[in-house]
């Protein structure tokens, strides 16, 4: 039941990740170094506590 519910929620975290990754004006790319073990996952999780970039940035509609 576990993996069901993993398997269910991979799609909107990794969403949640490029968005986040987006307002700090990054590529979404970099969502990909979080399969690195352990110093991969720090990285997404200290890019995800920086504070969001100031007015529009290139991820942004106009």
């Amino acid at each position: 039941m576990l993996a069901l519910y993993q398997i269910a929620i991979i799609l909107p975290c990794i969403t949640l990740i490029v968005r986040r990754l987006h307002d700090i004006n990054v590529s979404g790319w970099i969502a990909l170094v979080g399969l690195i073990p352990v110093v991969g996952q720090l990285m997404i999780l200290l890019m995800m506590c920086a504070k969001s970039s100031p007015g529009l940035n290139q991820y942004d509609e106009e």
